[in-house]
Order: structure tokens, then C-alpha cells, then sequence
């Protein structure tokens, strides 16, 4: 069985309300703040609360909950495509999850599945994703901030040899462009908080995939959570949220450098996914 996971409130404190509680058929006539602030944040809680229901019931019922975390520009619209289009055994409750979703939010005893990449390779394609506002398939118009980013910076090549730029103020540009753009400012480290607490959860992981190896690693998915054998990637570059061929993902050794500096940071990060894809195997559920 598939769901589609949901968005966290990430830590959004809940409103003091001063209306007086109405009745039933009052509602209408007071403002809705009532318990969660907005009738929007009513509705999150609602779901929310119908969602954990729903995997203690699997749970409880033999089942395993099994989260896809979604890490922007791993490859997740692609295999999240391949999930809507399967038929994991009713065994498996498959959540995909959105971005902002943590490996915290996800409970110990449930199964993890998450993918990442080079951190530079991930930069490339994070760039032109939102330099086109993630169209064709999306549309996510720029913020201010990625306004004057992509007002300055037309390539992401451009962008990496700007971040050790003689002139001071090219180079601050550059470093504010890092901190703003979508995706190119999001290290993996905002999903696994710290190094202790990725170890710690380490026993729930089903699967470490790697963008580099991402045929290989679907494989092992598709026979973990037993989708019928005509199960496959998404081959067309909009379905799967692909870098289209006319945006040049070519950078010069100087950007690399100077992207390898600034992801530091992600790349240790990196070296524990390898280790932790190494401790596990390819154990079914």
C-alpha cells in the first residue's frame, strides 16, 4: 500500500486563542483561530492525526511502515513516480514523504529509505532547478533572495568561481547566493541533525542509495518491498524532474574546488552513508 506523506509544521508554535469556544452551528460567525490557528493548520493536524493512525494500524496489524525520505535533487521525484506506479505487497505501508520531512519524524522500529549524491553534483542540479523555477513540472516562482542570486549569477560555474573572487563584493554576492538559492543551500544535514543521532538510527535504515548507482539500488527496493516486477523508473526527463539538455552542467576545476570547500560539511556527511550502506545489507523487511 502507497501514501502520500505530508509536511511537518517544523516546530510552528500554536497560537494563544481569545475567541470563545462557539457551538456547532456558530461556527461561521467567529474567526478560525479556534484551536490551531487556521482552518489550513486545523487540516494539517486533522491528516496528521489520521496518518499516525493509520500506521499504528498497519503496524499492529503485521505490517511495516516503510518512510522515503525525500532529499531534494537525489533522484526522489523519480522513485517517488516509480511508488505511485507500483503495487508494494499489502506487508509494505509505503509513506513518501516532502522535503522538509526529517529522519525524525520518521518513529524508531519503522524502515527508512533515502538517496543521496555528490554534494557538487547535487549543487549543478540544484542551480538550474530553480534558475528555472523547477518547471516544466513544477512552477515555484523565485524568492527575493534567489532574485538577486540568478540576477548576478547565470551558471552555476559562474556561481562556484565567485566564491573566491578577488573583488569583495562579487564574493559576498556569491556566498549570499549559496545561503539562498532552493537546494543548493540545504545540507544533508538538516535531515539527520547530527552524527550521533544518524548513527543511532542507523538500525531502521533499509536502504542507503546512492544517485550513482540508482538502477542498481531501485532493484534491491523493488525486491525489498516485493513490487510486481514491472515496476521502473520514470524515462521522461519532465516526470522525473531532470536537468533539461540545454542547461551545461560543465564546471571549470576552480568551481569544483571551491564547491568541494564549501560542502565540506556534506561531503563528511557522504562518508557516513558509505559506511552506513555497508552495515546494511540487502535484508528484506
Amino acid at each position: 500500500m502507497l501514501t502520500r506523506g505530508m509536511q511537518r509544521a517544523d516546530g510552528a508554535s500554536v497560537p494563544d486563542c481569545t475567541c470563545p469556544k462557539p457551538s456547532t452551528d456558530s461556527l461561521r460567525e467567529y474567526p478560525t483561530c479556534m484551536v490551531f490557528g487556521s482552518v489550513r493548520d486545523t487540516q494539517r493536524a486533522a491528516r496528521g492525526l489520521l496518518r499516525s493512525a493509520r500506521w499504528t494500524w498497519h503496524r499492529r496489524n503485521g505490517g511495516e511502515v516503510v518512510h522515503l525520505l525525500h532529499i531534494g535533487k537525489t533522484g526522489g521525484t523519480a522513485l517517488r513516480q516509480l511508488l505511485l506506479r507500483s503495487q508494494p505487497s499489502t506487508r509494505h505501508l509505503v509513506v513518501a514523504h516532502g522535503h522538509r520531512t526529517r529522519l525524525e519524524d520518521a518513529p524508531r522500529g519503522d524502515k527508512v529509505v533515502f538517496f543521496v549524491r555528490d554534494p557538487v553534483e547535487r549543487f549543478v542540479s540544484g542551480f538550474w532547478s530553480r534558475y528555472r523555477e523547477g518547471k516544466p513540472r513544477y512552477h515555484v516562482p523565485w524568492t527575493t533572495g534567489e532574485q538577486s542570486a540568478f540576477g548576478v549569477f547565470k551558471t552555476p560555474d559562474q556561481l562556484g568561481r565567485a566564491l573566491s573572487a578577488d573583488d569583495e563584493l562579487i564574493r559576498n554576492q556569491a556566498q549570499a547566493a549559496m545561503r539562498s538559492i532552493a537546494h543548493v543551500r540545504d545540507s544533508y544535514w538538516y535531515w539527520f541533525r547530527d552524527r550521533h543521532y544518524f548513527w543511532s538510527r542507523v538500525p531502521d535504515f533499509l536502504l542507503v542509495g546512492f544517485t550513482e548507482t540508482l538502477d542498481e539500488d531501485v532493484t534491491k527496493l523493488r525486491r525489498m518491498l516485493e513490487f510486481s516486477s514491472s515496476a521502473a523508473l520514470p524515462t521522461d526527463d519532465t516526470a522525473a524532474h531532470r536537468r533539461p539538455p540545454n542547461q551545461d552542467p560543465t564546471l571549470s576545476p576552480h568551481a569544483v574546488a571551491n564547491l568541494q570547500r564549501w560542502y565540506v560539511r556534506d561531503y563528511e556527511f557522504i562518508e557516513l552513508c558509505r559506511e552506513a550502506r555497508d552495515r546494511v545489507s540487502t535484508r528484506a523487511i
